[in-house]
């Protein structure tokens, strides 16, 4: 690795993955949430025979929610799904065109949510909309959430495509292999076994 390799925002960055980091957990707490309150609901109606209420509404919401707060930490972490049998048999230069075009064309789509999302927003918060149901919630709530969710999402986006062209600009095309290409089966054995236990190579110490 050399030196140009490490050139990165490094406080820029660790603001981007502490936040996307910190978005995670709470998507994950949305999830387990909705885990929490299926089981509750399962019981009820065994033992009761009787529904804890509108479980199906407050998990939607939990929902969309979970997944908007974490998309920054799948694109931090190179998590995004992608079919790369073709992919990985390009030449380098190839791939790093492609990893931009993904990285642009994801931005546009996080921009035109965000643009209809906002739309929504602001006609629940007009018109004062809220759920049809029993718990009446304020549409604005769970659509904010899910709002501030994508405007993070391309926030981080647009720092990425910053730091991309920069990284392109310093030719320093390294960089954007490192961060956006997506992780090759190396990188993935790594991952999968970083927490296990080393042994040595006789494999008894």
């Amino acid at each position: 690795m050399t030196a140009s390799d490490t050139e990165t925002p490094g406080t820029i960055q660790r603001i981007v993955s502490a936040t996307a980091r910190g978005l995670a957990l709470a998507g994950g707490l949305c999830i387990l949430a909705i885990v929490v309150m299926t089981v509750a609901e399962v019981i009820s109606r065994r033992v009761t025979g009787r529904s804890l209420g509108p479980v199906d509404e407050l998990s939607s919401y939990l929902f969309a929610a979970g997944i908007a707060l974490s998309l920054a930490w799948v694109l931090e972490n190179r998590a995004h799904i992608r079919i790369d049998i073709l992919y990985a048999r390009l030449p380098g230069v190839l791939r790093i065109v492609l990893d931009i075009l993904s990285l642009l064309s994801l931005t546009g789509f996080a921009a035109i949510l965000l643009a209809r999302g906002w739309q929504v927003f602001a006609i629940s918060w007009s018109s004062g909309s809220r759920s049809a149901s029993t718990l009446g919630v304020p549409l604005v709530l769970p659509q904010g959430v899910w709002l501030a969710g994508i405007a993070i999402f391309l926030a981080v986006l647009l720092y990425y495509c910053t730091a991309a062209g920069l990284a392109l600009l310093r030719r320093n095309p390294g960089w954007v292999a490192r961060h956006l290409s997506p992780p090759n089966v190396d990188e993935v054995v790594a991952e999968e076994t970083r927490d296990l236990p080393k042994h040595g190579a006789g494999g008894g110490q």
